[in-house]
């Protein structure tokens, strides 16, 4: 009897875990998947990904990008701690807990570095970010702010609006 407590014990204390866990790694599946649908106007030597003040998406997209490419490029995440000292990335991603370092100096480094932004966090002006994810009936959505990717001068593909909420 006591095993079985300290079993569905353990079991209610994991689960939020893993469901935590499985939310970054659906996170980094998408944000990788959506790259490849994207076309920058100059591409670096190597594809990066920063992300603002989240170590375990930031461990999610280093395992899910391993010894892949994206545009014949090799993938490099990059934790972001200090917006201010971000360097070249191609896409930088704010999760909801990052949502407050998204500044109008950060839009207008993404427009002039050409850098796709990507948050977790609906505000009311949405100012600078190319995609938001959200949840609805429990299905991962994203919207696409066009006006923004136009801004920065990125292309994104048909097959990826026609699955987005297009704004």
């Amino acid at each position: 009897m006591r095993r079985i407590f300290i079993i569905s014990l353990l079991c209610l204390i994991l689960t939020p875990l893993a469901r935590a866990q499985s939310k970054q790694q659906l996170y980094a599946g998408v944000i990788l998947h959506i790259m490849k649908y994207v076309e920058w106007p100059d591409y670096g030597e190597e594809m990066t990904v920063g992300v603002v003040n989240d170590p375990e998406l930031v461990r999610a997209l280093e395992q899910a990008s391993k010894g892949k490419k994206i545009h014949y490029k090799n993938v490099s995440i990059q934790k972001v701690d200090d917006i201010n000292k971000v360097e070249k990335v191609d896409v930088l991603f704010f999760s909801k807990k990052a949502h407050r370092d998204l500044s109008p100096n950060v839009t207008s480094k993404a427009e002039k570095q050409k850098i796709l932004v990507i948050t977790e966090e609906k505000s009311a002006e949405m100012q600078g970010v190319a995609i938001n994810f959200y949840e609805e009936k429990g299905h991962m959505m994203f919207e696409l702010y066009e006006s923004n990717t136009t801004k920065s001068g990125i292309k994104v593909s048909d097959q990826l609006r026609k699955l987005a909420v297009i704004k």
